[in-house]
């Protein structure tokens, strides 16, 4: 298969459904001969904060001179961003040899009756065939939902486990409370790794400390508190920690805790053998970017895109909008988001009532007119009004929650505007 072939054959593999748990993952790369075997990792888990601390471990630790690679999904400029090798992306023609590799392991476990495996099992695989390819010093790993069961958690080579921020997200998959999301997110926390994690809320807290306790590792608790910001703007922000000086780049109210939490990540890392200078550290976090995540993208007038997809990150957004603009008039373009929030009975909701909360499960970010597309292409008909309609019913019967950042700002919908000044390329 070529490239394109390839795209293709994984976006069709999501017919087919999934399987909870490892085994078909665990059975997958055992006819791959187990790559993911073959490198240490950094696994990064948790809610809100994943990429952007991948971000500064890995500009940091590239610039140093080690050969990193990094898994990270989704990604905002081009899907090859998601397996990328030193601040190269996979090219095409190895993407497409290790997926067609993975085609013909995959044929035969369905030959045998065995469940196919899903898009991000597939991705997943290609990865670790790549970065053991291409025998990479030290892999930034990122979760793709929860921990434990997650398709990435097969790998057993963890160095260092970190785990950022967590709140209430993909309550249908992880549980209904703090605490059983956290344990979720803990299952990436194993035997002989160490452990880093931000300052988290304390039923989350108290649920990392058992693991920890339970398996015996050292845990380092990450306190962005400690750190105290000196000068800021929309255009990167400084702080002093542990008596030094840091500059970054990216602006937002919760990059000091991020910038902290990559810090303590790093110290922990240079103990493990991939060692780092003070003044190395401080030009990884200078350097680091990470488009999407409060990014000015145009100065006159001032546009600020922020990826929040969750009610946490929602709430860190208005934040930092208040923070950096008290009192002035703005107008906040947003993209509409869906939160999956309670299960169904197929008897409560109507055929179109029920796609409607299948299309915006699996695309938690489309808009009104894919929604139409995507039922149009299931054989609902509805218009435009019944899909407005609809969606507003099935929020206020708590099916599920449409994401809005808290008052005071306008809201309006541009988001072929904001896709268009972000000039996203999809392939």
């Amino acid at each position: 298969m070529n490239y394109q072939e390839c795209r293709a054959y994984i976006d069709d593999s999501a017919k087919y459904g999934s399987v909870l748990g490892l085994d078909n993952m665990r059975e997958m790369l055992d006819r791959l001969g187990n790559p993911q075997d073959a490198v240490p990792y950094v696994h990064v888990a948790g809610t809100n904060g994943k990429g952007s601390v991948i971000a500064y471990l890995y500009t940091t630790l590239t610039r140093v001179g080690y050969k990193v690679g990094r898994y990270i999904s989704p990604t905002l400029y081009s899907y090859r961003e998601r397996l990328e090798i030193a601040g190269e992306k996979i090219s095409q023609e190895d993407f497409a040899k290790y997926v067609t590799e993975i085609s013909r392991s995959i044929d035969q476990m369905t030959a045998v009756g065995m469940n196919h495996p899903t898009p991000f099992e597939i991705e997943t695989a290609a990865a670790f065939l790549y970065f053991k390819e291409e025998n990479c010093d030290l892999v930034l790993l990122e979760t793709g939902m929860g921990g434990n069961l997650d398709a990435t958690n097969i790998v057993k080579n963890t160095k260092l486990a970190v785990l950022v921020s967590i709140s209430m997200d993909h309550m249908s998959f992880l549980g209904n409370t703090l605490g059983e999301i956290a344990e979720k997110k803990a299952g990436i926390i194993k035997p002989g790794c160490r452990v880093v994690t931000t300052k988290q809320k304390p039923e989350a807290a108290q649920v990392i400390a058992d693991t920890c306790n339970k398996l015996h590792v050292p845990c380092v608790v990450s306190d962005p508190d400690e750190a105290v910001l000196e000068k800021e703007s929309v255009f990167g922000q400084t702080f002093s920690y542990k008596g030094e000086e840091f500059a970054i780049s990216l602006a937002g109210v919760y990059q000091k805790e991020n910038a902290v939490l990559a810090l303590n990540a790093l110290e922990e890392l240079d103990r493990l053998g991939w060692t780092t200078t003070m003044e190395q550290r401080k030009d990884g976090l200078l350097h680091t970017s990470w488009k999407g995540r409060f990014t000015v993208i145009n100065k006159k007038p001032l546009f600020i895109v922020d990826g929040a997809h969750n009610a946490e990150a929602a709430d860190k957004m208005a934040e930092s909008i208040r923070h950096y603009f008290n009192g002035k008039k703005l107008t906040l373009a947003q993209l509409p988001s869906y939160i999956d929030c309670r299960p169904y009975k197929k008897a409560e909701l109507s055929r179109s009532d029920k796609a409607i909360l299948d299309i915006v499960k699996k695309h938690p970010h489309v808009g009104r007119n894919k929604i139409l597309i995507l039922l149009g292409e299931q054989g609902v008909s509805l218009t435009p009004h019944q899909v407005r309609t609809t969606l507003a019913e099935l929020s206020s019967k708590s099916y599920i929650q449409v994401m809005k950042t808290k008052q005071g700002c306008t809201i309006t919908e541009l988001g072929e505007f904001i896709l268009e000044c972000c000039k996203i390329d999809n392939l």
